[in-house]
């Protein structure tokens, strides 16, 4: 699932980043199938932040924020 401005991607902002169409087909999803794509987002993030900020999120977690 593509959630981006497809017809110009140098013109995505935050605010037409996701479109109409986008929400609703993933409104569509199986709750099965929005955890596998929530799964592949934290996977993505995981190997894209640094060591330091999984730290500094980790011991946020511990203080309960």
């Amino acid at each position: 699932m593509n959630i981006y401005n497809e017809k110009n991607p140098s013109d995505n902002t935050f605010e037409d980043e996701y479109d109409m169409d986008s929400i609703l087909a993933y409104q569509k999803l199986s709750v099965s199938k929005k955890l596998e794509y929530l799964d592949e987002m934290n996977d993505f993030f995981s190997k894209l932040t640094p060591e330091k900020n999984k730290k500094a999120w980790l011991k946020l977690k511990e203080e309960g924020y």
